[in-house]
Order: structure tokens, then sequence, then C-alpha cells
């Protein structure tokens, strides 16, 4: 924009919405080719106004809506998981054995090593990605609620408790 120029409403508007989709001043710039102060400017002067700040309350739940689907998604892909990891978990272990027990003359140390080392790859099918983007979104999406992302807890001592009443 150039400088000392009035921003127009439609584009106060787009800078708005992106700006709450995307929570960065410096996205919003590069999507809507702005530079990242006028974003900045424009965000800071606006996100009270009560048309803007129920537009912000909007997309934080139709956010916390999408990451709660795509939750429910990953707990049915990693129920599935763990259950075909149960089920193969026996057939995938005498693979293992059989591949130790195999001759030298047959297969190397080295190729040993690798095919067990991917077999064991099947066995936990990278559960871990699927955890960490569960708890990743979970607590974003707790976050867009205004819930809490921990458990905080403490202990009053003895001698505060009567104040505490």
């Amino acid at each position: 924009m150039a400088r000392g120029k009035k921003t127009d409403n439609e584009t106060i508007y787009k800078i708005m919405v992106s700006y709450f989709n995307t929570d960065n001043f410096n996205e919003t710039a590069k999507i809507l080719n702005i530079p990242a102060r006028t974003v900045e400017k424009i965000v800071k002067d606006n996100k009270n106004k009560p048309e803007f700040a129920k537009l912000c309350v909007e997309k934080k739940q139709d956010f916390a809506k999408k990451a709660s689907e795509i939750i429910d998604k990953g707990l049915i892909l990693l129920n599935r998981r763990l259950d075909t990891a149960i089920k193969h978990e026996e057939s995938l272990d005498m693979i293992i054995d059989e591949i130790y027990a195999a001759d030298k003359k047959d297969i190397r140390p080295e190729e040993k090593q690798r095919l067990v080392s991917q077999i064991r790859l099947l066995q936990v099918q990278k559960m871990g990605d699927i955890t960490t983007a569960i708890g990743t979104l979970y607590d974003k999406r707790a976050l867009a609620l205004g819930e809490s992302t921990e458990n905080v807890a403490f202990t009053i001592p003895d001698g505060v408790k009567k104040y505490a009443e």
C-alpha cells in the first residue's frame, strides 16, 4: 500500500479474515501482498471492533469444529492401526525369528538387520506421529475454545487453608 493511503473497508475485512485464519501478521501480509506493518496496524486498530470480535469467535469455533473432526479421524486411524498391529504381531515376530535363524550364507548379517528393522516399523506403524498430531490438534482446539491445555494442581499448606475457606 502506498504510504499514507487510506485502506478501504473491503481490504480491512480481507485482512481481518485472513489474520483470524492464520493468526500471523507476516503470513497474512504474504497472502494478500500487503506490507506486514500495514497488516499489523490494521489488525490492532480493528480487532476489538464488535464485527471483527464476532468474526474472530466464529473463526475459532469453525477451527474447533474442524479440529474435532480430525481428532476423531485420528482416533479411528489409531484404533485401526492398533488392531492391525495386534492381529499381525505374532506373524511378524515369527518372520523376525526366521530371519535371525537363517544361515549366514543365505542372508548376510547386515541384510538381516535391515529386514528386521523394516518389519519392526510395520509392527509400530508410526503411531507416535498419529498421537502427536492428535495431541497437537487437541491443544489447539482447547485454546480456540478458551479451555486449559494443561493440568495445573497445587497443594495449599495447612497453615494457609484456613484463609482459603
